[in-house]
């Protein structure tokens, strides 16, 4: 026999629902980009070694404002290790800082921001120690160590 309307009525919206079904897997969506961070592949890290030979030096508690395909732009402080007398017994020292990674180029299978520039939020110059090789109120490095 043929169907009814309440049937119809009932079996429609079933029938829709079960093939609009998706599985919540096939929605995941790569970051538009990412950064390295001495080897380590990173989305919003939140710090950043300029330095991956000693990590006397790192930009920590990185909050990020914003986050795209070509750009980032975050805050967080910047710590180095004064290195008095030496760096084993030496302070940390810290500095509020802005944080703006920038020109984004595929590699290693994904696009990276390769650019890393680092600024004193209030224009003071930024600490530093016998290791590192910048002065002034700002730096930047690439960041384009891999480890493989």
């Amino acid at each position: 026999m043929g169907l009814t309307g309440k049937s119809l009525i009932f079996s429609f919206p079933i029938a829709l629902s079960l093939s609009l079904w998706v599985s919540p897997m096939s929605f995941a969506v790569e970051p538009p980009s990412f950064v390295n961070d001495c080897g380590a592949t990173a989305y919003k890290p939140d710090q950043l070694t300029p330095y991956c030979a000693d990590a006397g030096a790192a930009v920590i508690k990185i909050r990020w404002a914003t986050w795209t395909r070509s750009k980032a732009i975050g805050q967080g402080l910047y710590t180095v290790n004064n290195c008095v007398p030496d760096c084993v017994d030496g302070k940390w020292k810290t500095h509020r800082v802005a944080i703006v990674l920038s020109k984004a180029m595929k590699t290693h299978g994904h696009l990276f921001l390769l650019n890393v520039n680092v600024h004193s939020i209030d224009d003071a110059p930024l600490p530093t120690s016998g290791t590192n090789v910048h002065s002034g109120n700002s730096f930047s490095w690439v960041a384009d160590s891999w480890n493989n």
